[in-house]
């Protein structure tokens, strides 16, 4: 073996040799030249302000990636960019966010190969993220299911809920702190079904819990997925198109509600359910309101009914003692009888017949002479 390696030892290169010819076919093709690239950023950490990411391709439907490289932002550029990306999108730049951005090819003979990233465009973002939601509104529409929730009566009294948040949202305190502040004090049953609600597994959590509910679902009145609020990244788990998909085929009305007001673009549209704004928290206290209230006129409807009887016996002993003959005898009126029988017309008696007529005060006899 020695000899072997003696014998052919002009044929070896070493390592940086191969660098260097590397870098010399990289600076051939690409110079300095720079490139939009997308990729999925699959880690990132920062330090000393220069930002250091882990980037991949997949293919659609494999999570294991088809091709990785290294890229890095100096400090130079990297406070400008991620305050461009934070900006548009609502959200830091982080792991699992797909980026458009433009960078120059680097070869290190020392540290390989890297992009070093120059700039970004967060329209590509928001864009991905934009056509995930407009293909599940599509797919629910086409299975005809879009609006089926939606569609579903709310009912009166929803006083028995199923919550999906997680523990320590500030969205879910809100929800909670609403219902129990409310000025009537009424009560509601609130189970806590507790779920991720931002990542790659979030929606497949949701998911679950959706499914537990409906094992119990004689249980609840209503649904609501609740979280504070969060960037178009954080909140893409609710244009997932199995959750959408079970939202908008659940037996019972599916509200929605992120941080104190709602996200129409993530919530409402992108996932075929309802909003659970202030207004729908209020309708929801109003409902038992009017339950209370029902209660009441029940409460009092047997004296309602005692006192509307009682006016109708009043007016009933007016119009008697209105008719009473004595009374219409004051007015002076008189009754003539005649065998004992009053008389109503003059044709029912006789010549000579005796009359005896009653007066308020005392009483005549006459003799009939004619008619």
């Amino acid at each position: 073996m020695s000899e072997l390696i003696t014998s052919t030892k002009e044929k070896f290169l070493s390592l940086s040799a191969i660098s260097q010819g590397i870098r010399t076919a990289i600076q051939s093709k690409f110079g300095d030249q720079l490139l939009w690239i997308v990729a999925e950023i699959s880690e990132m950490s920062v330090r000393k302000g220069h930002c250091y990411l882990s980037l991949v391709e997949k293919l659609p439907g494999n999570s294991a990636p088809v091709c990785e490289m290294k890229g890095i932002v100096w400090s130079t550029k990297f406070e400008r960019i991620h305050t461009i990306f934070q900006k548009a999108t609502g959200n830091e730049l982080r792991s699992g966010s797909v980026i458009l951005f433009q960078a120059s090819v680097r070869f290190d003979v020392k540290w390989g190969l890297s992009l070093i990233v120059e700039d970004i465009e967060p329209k590509y973002t928001i864009g991905l993220l934009q056509q995930e939601r407009d293909k599940t509104i599509a797919a629910l529409r086409e299975e005809g299911i879009f609006n089926n929730n939606r569609l579903l009566p709310f009912p009166l009294v929803p006083q028995r809920i199923a919550a999906i948040s997680a523990r320590d949202s500030r969205g879910y305190e809100d929800f909670i702190n609403k219902l129990e502040t409310n000025s009537k004090g009424y009560k509601f049953e609130v189970d806590l079904y507790p779920s991720l609600l931002q990542g790659e597994k979030a929606a497949g959590e949701m998911v679950d819990r959706l499914i537990r509910i409906f094992n119990n679902k004689e249980k609840y009145d209503l649904v609501v997925i609740v979280r504070g609020g969060g960037g178009a990244i954080d909140l893409n788990c609710f244009n997932d198109y199995r959750l959408s998909r079970a939202v908008a085929r659940f037996p019972i009305p599916v509200l929605t509600g992120i941080g104190h007001t709602m996200n129409q673009a993530r919530s409402d549209l992108g996932v075929a359910i309802r909003e659970l704004s202030y207004k729908t928290q209020q309708k929801i206290i109003r409902g038992e309101m009017l339950i209370q209230e029902k209660f009441k006129v029940l409460h009092s409807l047997p004296q309602a009914l005692l006192k509307v009887a009682g006016l109708k016996l009043s007016r009933q002993e007016g119009i008697i003692q209105t008719l009473d003959p004595v009374n219409v005898l004051k007015r002076g009126f008189s009754i003539t009888l005649h065998n004992g029988k009053a008389i109503k017309s003059a044709e029912t008696v006789q010549p000579g017949a005796v009359l005896k007529t009653i007066l308020y005060e005392g009483t005549i006899e006459s003799e009939v002479k004619g008619n």
